[in-house]
């Protein structure tokens, strides 16, 4: 079993409740569940829904403890395909580790008779309650420093200094990100902002939006980034469309556009609802893509290579202020959909194939095949008068994170809007 520190939990407090077994050295077994640093009990209710209330839970602090012991191995009444073995806790209970936990402690602790030698603390990865020993550990080490500053009174209010590592809570786990500093990024419209917490992504060469809850503590980690190379990035940084600055003088900001092969290397999704989906092209103008199922039995295409595919011009980027092409954009969205199946299976003409009927497509793209090509390769991005390129704004049109832009009223219900957040992945501009 191999361990990372950025996926583990070593909690100061544990609480445990218990069920009678007689097969049991103390004739019950526990449930053995932890605060964490906000003072939350973890698991709670099923905790509570588990344990039997009339015998009295108990709480330990989670300190490096020894008399551990081998009971028995068990299966897994929920799951066949996993294997549990029944250690002994000289607190007075028994509970339940997986064969490759045991694994991991054999490999560090020597093992006499049925008692483990050697004293052990509970983590926990995700939800996974793990038994790790200390000595040796640099695991275990490491965890300890990191459970410090995580329980490190309140009233001492962690300074962020720039260029410096931070832990960062990511999900179940955890991340080393580097503090750049505050700045304002667009907020959903053109108009509305919030102050944000930047951090850099090494692993991943990206920037990401936080708040004071999501630092955990300051890293001790060696292997720092220089201070002029995050410097760096957080002056490019300064030029992307995420920021609150980019919507105020946009002229600053975009000399021109050109074609970026970057979508591919980014692997973004092409999204198949294309009814809801943007793009940006290097004339700076912003289409909406419109391809429905909708038209395959009003036009007779069944194979997908040949459904056409249309582009609606709705955003004209390359003018300063950017300009919205009201005529087309009025037009669609008094557009009504006629859900009626029935009338579409028997060739009754839509209002929305009635409406594209009469458009001028000389430049419209007629193919999924050449819109899917177009996308790999045609994605603009923006050019800096200084010298730098930049996908962000293009990124933002992808991901629906600007209302404004969006041309139907429709949203449904949010399900692609996609506002920049901790879990946002902000694409830092290059120098040409």
């Amino acid at each position: 079993m191999l361990l990372t520190t950025s996926e583990l939990y070593l909690p100061k407090t544990l609480k445990v409740g218990y069920q009678y077994r007689d097969t049991k050295f103390e004739k019950k077994i526990g449930y053995v569940i932890y605060y964490d640093h906000t003072g939350k009990l973890r698991k709670e209710t099923s905790w509570e829904n588990w344990r039997d209330k009339q015998i009295d839970s108990n709480e330990f602090e989670n300190i490096p403890t020894e008399g551990f012991m081998i009971h028995s191995n068990i299966k897994d009444k929920w799951s066949q395909r996993q294997e549990y073995l029944s250690i002994y806790d000289p607190r007075g209970f028994e509970f339940e580790i997986t064969i490759d936990n045991f694994i991991y402690i054999i490999q560090h602790c020597n093992i006499i008779n049925t008692g483990i030698v050697g004293k052990l603390v509970y983590v926990w990865r995700g939800t996974e309650l793990l038994l790790i020993p200390i000595a040796d550990n640099t695991t275990y080490t490491e965890l300890s420093k990191l459970q410090q500053s995580l329980f490190a009174p309140k009233d001492q209010a962690l300074e962020l200094i720039p260029n410096k590592p931070y832990i960062i809570k990511d999900g179940t786990t955890r991340a080393k990100w580097y503090y750049l500093g505050t700045t304002k990024l667009i907020n959903g419209k053109i108009g509305r902002s919030t102050t944000k917490l930047i951090f850099y992504d090494h692993g991943h060469k990206v920037c990401h939006a936080c708040t004071k809850n999501d630092v955990l503590a300051a890293s001790d980690s060696t292997n720092n980034l220089s201070e002029d190379m995050l410097s760096d990035i957080w002056y490019r940084f300064q030029k992307s469309a995420y920021t609150a600055d980019f919507w105020k003088q946009p002229e600053k900001y975009i000399e021109h556009f050109e074609d970026s092969t970057a979508g591919k290397d980014l692997d973004l999704y092409m999204h198949k609802d294309y009814d809801n989906t943007y793009i940006l092209l290097n004339d700076g103008i912003m289409y909406q893509i419109i391809v429905s199922q909708m038209f395959n039995p009003v036009k007779g295409y069944v194979d997908d290579e040949k459904r056409p595919v249309y582009l609606i011009p709705v955003y004209d980027f390359s003018q300063v202020p950017f300009k919205k092409l009201n005529e087309r954009l009025e037009v669609y969205k008094n557009i009504q959909h006629n859900n009626n199946w029935m009338q579409k299976l028997l060739g009754y003409e839509t209002n929305v194939s009635a409406f594209i009927n009469r458009q001028n497509k000389s430049n419209w793209i007629l193919t999924i095949t050449t819109y899917e090509d177009l996308w790999n390769n045609k994605i603009a991005e923006y050019v800096t008068p200084d010298g730098y390129k930049s996908i962000s704004l293009f990124h933002l049109i992808y991901n629906l994170s600007i209302d404004d832009l969006r041309v139907d009223d429709n949203n449904y219900y949010g399900r692609y809007v996609k506002k920049i957040t901790k879990d946002f992945d902000m694409i830092i501009p290059e120098k040409i």
